[in-house]
């Protein structure tokens, strides 16, 4: 369905949505653990969604009411010789982390995926004691088959293309007898997210031991049912917060001490020449200078960050650098592309130089319509950029944003965003 939106001032409080990173992770280890988990502040998004499913199929069972989801954990591993088809839908994450759950545990499971998922790489260089271990194999399209059992032992993993094959096996590595061992290999991408499957194990009560090289776990360990509260979003109040540098916006439900890597956006639109109050339990972020300033900014360790960073980089004067961006090309879509489109199909200049994409901003944009290729961040950011367009901006697509943020239409509405048009 298209929308029209019009451009309208934005300015209000808005509160938080719950961190989908964190929900996910908490899901996963309340799932492992024998006894009943509550998981507090719980928005289902369709991410969020489609663990709630696949943990269904292991034989956890769970219930949701008042953003309080119940986990009544323990995997079923009786049925270990069954056929088992495990649909990942859109979730890298979620097929990463279940390709090592069946590799260690079950012996005959299919994934299947999203076509612009099976895009995406799935699998990365890891070797096993030495020995290239290829866990998963592509046998169609969209359907992947596990082919080798997961042992303990000395794992060695590229950590350049994504943390989360780390994270991943950090949650399935301490549940085997045996001791293991993961070496980090080149450089370590998108570290925060590692540090938040930390924090989460810790939480259930599981302990890892990092080195100067990567992670030591020791086997045979339980995790423990425990109460969990999700804290709010920093990936998604990123949108709102780079609104703050044209009027004010208050976000509650943050934070102050997240190891989130979104935070970091905070101090970006800080140097910009934005005030940028964070407490701690909300931010509020309010106009100071009338002329912003440029900036330059890796997303290397936060990469969802780059849309956010390209709708403020055309509130500021000057040309401003987005670093470290060749990994967008495995998102949703090829995020580079989708930014380079947002801005220049709106009026805007933005190019690419090898690993930077470039904004010249400080003028008006025209509006007009927005290519997003369905991908909910790209949406989310068009929806943004519309308060700094001289004529109404046209999006399609707009279900897709349900993937990451439920709240998202009702959040621009209390701003003050007028569009028309919407039909689910």
């Amino acid at each position: 369905m298209k929308v029209k939106i019009k451009p309208s001032q934005l300015t209000g409080t808005l509160k938080a949505t719950s961190s989908k990173s964190f929900v996910i992770r908490a899901i996963l280890a309340a799932s492992f653990s024998k006894g009943v988990s509550l998981i507090k502040n719980v928005e289902l998004c369709d991410d969020v969604k489609i663990i709630i499913l696949i943990m269904k199929k292991f034989g956890v069972k769970f219930e949701f009411k008042n953003k309080i989801l119940k986990v009544f954990g323990g995997l079923n591993k009786e049925k270990t010789n069954e056929k088992l088809i495990i649909n990942c839908d859109e979730s890298g994450f979620c097929f990463r982390i279940v390709s090592f759950l069946a590799a260690a545990y079950f012996n005959n499971c299919y994934l299947k995926v999203s076509e612009s998922l099976a895009k995406r790489p799935l699998s990365c260089l890891i070797k096993l004691n030495g020995k290239n271990f290829n866990y998963v194999e592509k046998v169609a399209e969209c359907t992947f088959k596990v082919t080798e059992k997961l042992v303990p032992g000395k794992f060695e993993v590229d950590g350049s293309v994504s943390s989360q094959f780390i994270s991943a096996l950090l949650f399935i590595l301490p549940t085997l007898k045996e001791k293991s061992e993961i070496i980090v290999k080149n450089k370590l991408v998108s570290k925060p997210y590692l540090t938040m499957t930390l924090k989460v194990l810790k939480s259930f009560g599981v302990k890892v031991k990092k080195t100067l090289r990567g992670f030591k776990i020791s086997g045979g360990q339980k995790f423990s049912p425990c109460n969990f509260k999700v804290e709010g979003d920093f990936s998604q109040a990123a949108l709102f917060e780079v609104l703050g540098v044209l009027n004010p916006i208050k976000i509650i439900g943050l934070n102050k001490n997240s190891c989130q890597g979104d935070k970091k956006i905070l101090n970006v639109i800080k140097f910009c020449g934005a005030g940028v109050k964070l407490k701690k339990n909300f931010v509020l972020i309010f106009p100071k200078k009338r002329k912003l300033k440029a900036f330059s900014f890796s997303v290397e360790d936060a990469p969802d960050l780059a849309p956010p960073l390209a709708v403020l980089a055309c509130f500021c004067s000057g040309i401003s650098k987005i670093k470290g961006v060749k990994r967008l090309a495995f998102k949703e879509s090829n995020r580079i592309n989708s930014i380079l489109e947002l801005i220049n199909g709106l009026g805007g200049e933005a190019f690419l130089e090898d690993d930077v994409i470039k904004i010249k901003g400080g003028a008006k944009l025209k509006g007009g319509e927005v290519k997003n290729f369905k991908d909910h961040r790209i949406i989310m950011a068009a929806f943004i950029i519309s308060r700094f367009c001289e004529d109404f901006v046209f999006v399609s697509n707009i279900e897709n944003v349900f993937k990451s943020n439920l709240n998202f239409f009702e959040d621009f509405k209390m701003l003050g965003g007028n569009f028309s048009g919407i039909c689910f």
